[in-house]
């Protein structure tokens, strides 16, 4: 393929593995990996680097630059096939993960349906029922009150919340 339609030939199939020559002409290798990065979006595809070049700084610049892995020529048939393996099983277990996290996030997203209902449904019960309900916290401070509270004993929530409950239990009713 020409190195300038690597970015649409990668978008029309869609590839479970790209391997690539760093030199060719119109761009390199390093130019259609960036193009891959955008290209890619958050999905995982290896890229394998085939190169001449044994020179260190290069192998790195390639990972850099978004390989998971190269060879350098002279290329081994058994090594090829081993390291194509090795990154297609990489591959398999990324789509494998990926598809369990976007089933996780449906049901949380379910879960979370359900849940916001339930709370719909339970503030509506408290919100309209005749009896005194609070929430008080640890330091005996009032944290909610049932809207019944003003029907029943003329305070409003907003006046009674953050005071102690103490205060609003008549004396003879403590023991």
């Amino acid at each position: 393929t020409d190195s300038r339609e690597a970015e649409s030939v990668y978008k029309q199939f869609h590839p479970d593995l790209v391997m690539l020559d760093i030199k060719m002409p119109h761009l390199d290798g390093f130019q259609v990996m960036e193009q891959l990065k955008h290209a890619n979006g958050d999905s995982f595809v290896p890229i394998l680097v085939l190169t001449g070049e044994a020179d260190e700084s290069f192998c790195l610049r390639a990972l850099e630059s978004g390989a998971t892995d190269f060879l350098i020529k002279p290329y081994n048939a058994s090594e090829v096939l081993a390291r194509i393996h090795n990154l297609l099983k990489v591959r398999q277990l990324q789509c494998e993960l990926e598809n369990k996290n976007d089933f996780l996030e449906d049901k949380v997203r379910e879960r979370t349906a359900q849940l916001r209902e339930s709370e719909e449904h339970f503030r509506a019960l408290i919100e309209n029922n005749w009896d005194l309900i609070g929430v008080v916290d640890q330091s005996g401070l009032i944290r909610y009150i049932t809207p019944s509270l003003e029907r029943l004993l003329g305070y409003r929530l907003e006046e009674i919340s953050g005071q102690p409950m103490l205060d609003f239990i008549h004396p003879d009713d403590m023991g």
